[in-house]
């Protein structure tokens, strides 16, 4: 079969778009009307291969090669949309109309900012397609970005202060921020994702490029976060055009508080007006790290906890913890969640700290990412340690004090060669068990290793000889134990928590000691547990009895010391006669002690006096139902209820309660009795403070109207002396306006005829076609007063120059004028000044404007305005006169009015 091996022959053979035997095809010996080459396939170019929905009706030139005499006439098919007859002309070359706007109407709806629609061309002699093209509708309108819509293949234009994308020039001038390249573009410049610590209140501050000034009435910029499905929307200050600033805020989320949240987030302004910022730029509620302070040495082992951290350790290909490497222990690694990580060494003498810094994969952007909160580098010291001594064979709880002690991730204490037992540390403090000395007393180093780090010091711990004990006085106790011992020995200050122990059937028990200098300390017996049902008189021996004094294993048992415990006290229940009866009040034991009781009545404690079986006790001075308290060796006992009767009829509550009672009732009657005189004597003393002040303000008045009156009477007698043959002095318009814009200055050089070189004429001439663009205008005077050595006199003798330069156009110079106030108005609000202080002190440009305005536009008012005030005044003046008289002092004060009685008779 004869054919072109080409997989697009379908499209390109021409007029019937087929593929045939040359016998199948009638006119195959005519011209180009049968192709056995690729290079003699049909081929087709159309100008312009594209339009705007927004255009009108176009027309294009197809133009196309290897094609048979095309004189029967072609079509252009727009696929469904229109089919309109082409214009055939020489070489090849036809024109089609594209659709206009009534048949296009919703071409690129759902397809985006463009659709691509089959031109083809048919040929009227066959009625069939014989060459199909693309051709391309786009929609400039619904790219939404700056950098999307001038990055667009079309010639789309982005207005930034209207926010819409067009390819009409027209609807977006220059002064509406016309912006035809991406470097144009207001846009957040890219960066690795904003890391925030999650719950800390701090700025967020972006660099940025070309951030437009909001204009009068558009609203200022925020920061947008969509966290968790809430929105948060924070206010945000734009210094300049390269930089703007989330204010001070903090930001939260629910759910693993270790985590990174990757939150979408937006920057925009007069509302919702986004500024184009990166795609992969996100915001990240940062993970913790741990520690964030080390020594330089190296050897810190870094925890980094956060989320998509990689699946396997082997991902992780960069970790640096402030600059300096960090190498991932594999055991240690959680998927995704966890990398554990070991610092090298720093190689700086100072190196800074910085935030972690890790990438998983090939360490693109989009794979890398950096903590917000940053690893810094301390140099760990300790300057004391205390106590300053203890035991040789060790046990004292020791503190070494200094800074950056909670650096780096282990730590380790020697004193001489030995490993002091670490038990806590924070930023201040180290806290250790010291080891036995293995070279007896006497000062030892003290030494520190923080990780890689070694920290010394001149600071020396002192081991002395282990405390002995020499007696235990008494040396028995009851079973129940707390009873006190006082106990002698020496080097008794060097032990920190000293106690005191027992041990009997296989059961140890405890109790504290008080050393109250190097050789006494007191110590509350300890108890024993006895199970058998009672314990003989004579008393048991413990087991084992000794003291806990740290380390000092030799005191633990006290072999030497016997130790012997005797029953409990017992009392029986208090009776009628309320007698304290009871067995084994005093123990059997050698010496003179005795066991310590206290017997409250009530909260009220009694004097006691001891026997065998009695506990006599004398009575306070209580009445009524008291309990009875015993405590003895840290038992109670409760044997009941006292009840004590008063010897008088009235008891002592009573009176007391009567003597209380008639005392607040002589105390309110006094009370009552002084609040009533002061009360009167209050009201005297305002009234006549009231009649002075009345009597002042009488007084007042009447020397205010005389001095008005006197003043008044002098006024219209000077006016009248200038009427008479005097014309009132009006000045001219030049010189009235010019001593109001520059007053103070006779000859200013605006009245005068410049000689100036013609470079310098056509300079001010350009000049002042400036002066009449509107923007331009406005900006040149809003850049003048943002500057600090702008003073009150520039902006006066400036805004005097505009309004002279503008007097010819009072129309245009009334529009700026407006939005001069506007943006002043709205300043105002803005800085949230008082509404009267406006206007007040001329402090701005369009001030001195509005002055000047008035001054040009009300000088032929003023002058027919104050010849009739004068004349009005003039004619008023007997009228005046006689009012004056009237109301002089004397009538109005003094004087006696007139009066007729006047009878009025009411019927019912």
């Amino acid at each position: 079969m004869n054919s072109i091996l080409d997989l697009q022959i379908y499209t390109l053979l021409p007029l019937h778009g087929m593929c045939s035997r040359k016998e199948a095809c009638e006119k195959w010996a005519e011209p180009l009307h049968f192709s056995t080459e690729l290079k003699q396939c049909v081929d087709i170019t159309v100008t312009p291969d594209n339009m705007s929905v927004t255009s009108v009706s176009t027309q294009l030139s197809v133009k196309v090669a290897n094609v048979p005499n095309l004189s029967a006439g072609v079509t252009c098919v727009f696929e469904e949309l229109t089919e309109s007859p082409g214009q055939v002309q020489a070489k090849g070359q036809i024109l089609c109309m594209s659709p206009s706007l009534r048949d296009v109407p919703s071409v690129t709806q759902g397809y985006g900012d463009k659709r691509v629609v089959k031109l083809s061309l048919k040929s009227n002699e066959t009625g069939l397609k014989f060459i199909t093209t693309d051709f391309i509708f786009y929609n400039c309108s619904v790219l939404q970005s700056c950098s999307s819509c001038v990055s667009s293949p079309f010639p789309c234009n982005w207005c930034k202060y209207r926010h819409i994308c067009t390819n009409n020039v027209a609807e977006c001038s220059f002064q509406e921020g016309r912006v035809s390249s991406a470097e144009g573009c207001p846009q957040i410049l890219p960066s690795s994702d904003i890391l925030v610590p999650a719950g800390i209140v701090r700025p967020i501050t972006l660099r940025a490029r070309n951030l437009p000034q909001p204009q009068s009435g558009q609203k200022n910029y925020e920061c947008v976060f969509k966290i968790q499905g809430k929105v948060q929307r924070i206010p945000a200050v734009r210094f300049n055009s390269s930089c703007i600033q989330c204010q001070n805020t903090s930001y939260w989320y629910e759910g693993n508080e270790m985590g990174d949240l990757p939150v979408d987030f937006s920057i925009v302004w007069d509302g919702d007006f986004p500024i184009d910022k990166p795609s992969s730029m996100r915001a990240v509620i940062s993970s913790q790290i741990r520690p964030l302070t080390g020594p330089k040495e190296g050897g810190t082992r870094v925890t980094i906890e956060g989320e998509n951290l990689g699946l396997q350790v082997r991902e992780i290909t960069h970790v640096r913890v402030a600059g300096v490497r960090c190498n991932p222990a594999a055991s240690e690694y959680i998927s995704a969640e966890r990398i554990v990580c070991d610092m090298e060494e720093s190689l700086m003498s100072s190196p800074p700290g910085g935030p972690v810094e890790l990438c998983i994969g090939d360490c693109s952007a989009e794979y890398r990412t950096q903590s917000s909160q940053t690893y810094s580098f301390v140099t760990p010291s300790f300057n004391r340690v205390r106590p300053e001594k203890g035991p040789v064979s060790g046990g004292t709880r020791l503190t070494i004090s200094g800074r950056h002690l909670d650096a780096g991730s282990a730590v380790t204490v020697f004193l001489a060669q030995e490993e002091c037992l670490f038990v806590r540390r924070t930023v201040r403090e180290i806290v250790c068990v010291t080891p036995p000395s293995a070279s007896g007393s006497g000062a030892s180093s003290v030494k520190l290793f923080i990780d890689k780090a070694e920290v010394t010091s001149d600071t020396r711990y002192i081991y002395t000889e282990d405390p002995t004990i020499s007696s235990v006085e008494p040396n028995w106790s009851i079973i129940n134990g707390s009873t006190t011992l006082t106990v002698t020995g020496t080097n008794l200050l060097t032990i920190q928590e000293p106690k005191v122990r027992a041990k009997y059937g296989g059961v140890e028990t405890t109790n504290v000691c008080t050393v109250v200098n190097d050789s006494v300390m007191t110590c509350l017996a300890p108890g024993i547990i006895y199970t058998k049902r009672q314990v003989p008189d004579c008393g048991v021996h413990p087991d084992e009895f000794g003291f806990i004094l740290d380390h000092v294993s030799a005191l633990l048992i006290l072999n030497g010391t016997p130790f012997t415990y005797y029953p409990n006290p017992t009392f029986d229940p208090l009776g009628n006669a309320g007698i304290l009866e009871g067995k084994n009040l005093i123990p059997p034991a050698p010496g003179n002690a005795r066991l310590n009781y206290s017997v409250m009545i009530g909260e009220t404690p009694c004097l006691l006096t001891v026997s065998e079986s009695q506990l006599l006790c004398d009575s306070p001075d209580l009445t009524g139902e008291q309990r009875v308290m015993i405590l003895v060796g840290g038992l109670e006992y409760s044997p009941g209820m006292l009840h004590i009767y008063s010897d008088s009829t009235l008891t002592l509550p009573a009176i007391i309660g009567i003597g209380a009672g008639g005392g607040v009732l002589l105390i309110a009657i006094i009370a009552v009795l002084i609040a009533y005189k002061r009360k009167t004597r209050d009201a005297d003393r305002t009234l006549k403070r009231l009649q002075l002040q009345m009597d002042n303000l009488e007084s007042r008045v009447a020397l205010e109207c005389k001095e008005a009156f006197a003043e008044l009477q002098t006024d219209i007698q000077e006016l009248t002396n200038d009427m008479d043959g005097v014309k009132i002095p009006f000045l001219e318009y030049r010189t009235y306006t010019m001593r109001v814009m520059f007053p103070g200055i006779e000859e200013h050089p605006v009245l005068k005829e410049l000689d100036s070189p013609a470079n310098v004429e056509k300079a001010l001439r350009l000049f002042s076609q400036l002066l009449h663009n509107k923007m331009f205008l406005l900006t040149f005077i809003h850049t003048l007063e943002a500057q600090r050595s702008f003073s009150m006199r520039d902006r006066g003798n400036v805004a005097s120059l505009l309004m002279a330069a503008l007097q010819g156009r009072m129309e245009y110079a009334t529009v700026v004028l407006k939005q001069l106030l506007a943006d002043l108005i709205e300043k105002n609000l803005e800085n949230r000044n008082h509404p009267k202080l406006l206007l007040r002190r001329t402090e701005s440009v369009a001030e001195k404007m509005l002055t000047n305005w008035f001054t040009f536009l009300l000088h032929r008012f003023l002058k027919p305005t104050l010849l009739i005030a004068t004349q009005e005044c003039h004619d008023f003046r007997p009228t005046l006169k006689e009012a004056v008289r009237a109301l002089a002092q004397s009538h109005i004060l003094s004087g006696v009015p007139e009066f007729t009685k006047m009878t009025q008779t009411r019927l019912n």
